[in-house]
């Protein structure tokens, strides 16, 4: 269940996602944790997820958040979200990516609650033109639902490409966390117990993160 939600949380400036961690991955080799990570029961994972799981909610209607400090930058084009399905053969049935845009005025009790002294949060939408293709990908998954035999892995992941901005100091210290909604009458969920987090000096070739933009 760490890597799951490391999948779900968690993507670097260079796209890289673990959204394909293998089961036998431990989240502690990585270069990040995530706090609270050991806080969560399973039924407790379980209700967070269930508003925006993929098989019973419309994500054309999908929104994400994303707060950070305010040492990043989101690169322009750079939040993304990622759906895909692996069988239980090992096969690829579905490897879709989506740039989102950027929203304005979006308010929630969640987001609220978020704010944070010298982070940011900025609110991003599937395109419209997507809508089509996400509800593909959908009407895929409904199908493989119905007529699957189990051992499917699901990947539901959203993330940011960034760099370190130019005006302010960027921490040693880089977190990001990242909330999710389908629907504009509910409320945001986080996709992980807690922020994740990573050091520069922990980051090995995560490094690149701590990079001014435009270098």
């Amino acid at each position: 269940m760490k890597n799951l939600l490391i999948a779900l949380s968690f993507a670097a400036s260079t796209g890289l996602a673990f959204a394909d961690t293998p089961p036998t991955f431990d989240a502690e080799d990585l270069p990040l944790k995530v706090e609270g990570l050991e806080d969560l029961d399973e039924a407790e994972i379980e209700a967070m997820m269930s508003s925006v799981n993929p098989l019973e909610n419309d994500l054309r209607g999908l929104e994400v958040a994303i707060r950070m400090h305010e040492g990043f930058v989101i690169k322009p084009d750079g939040a993304f979200f990622m759906l895909g399905l692996t069988d239980g053969a090992g096969d690829i049935q579905l490897d879709e990516e989506f740039t989102l845009i950027e929203t304005q005025g979006v308010t929630s009790p969640t987001l609220s609650e978020a704010a944070r002294d010298a982070f940011f949060i900025r609110t991003y939408e599937l395109d419209p033109a997507d809508h089509d293709r996400i509800r593909a990908a959908d009407m895929l998954l409904q199908e493989i639902k119905r007529t699957s035999t189990g051992d499917n892995q699901l990947t539901f992941n959203a993330g940011a490409k960034t760099c370190a901005s130019n005006d302010t100091a960027a921490p040693e210290e880089y977190r990001i966390a990242i909330f999710v909604r389908t629907a504009p009458d509910v409320d945001f969920i986080p996709l992980s117990a807690g922020d994740v987090v990573m050091t520069k000096e922990n980051a090995g070739p995560l490094s690149e993160m701590w990079s001014p933009c435009g270098a």
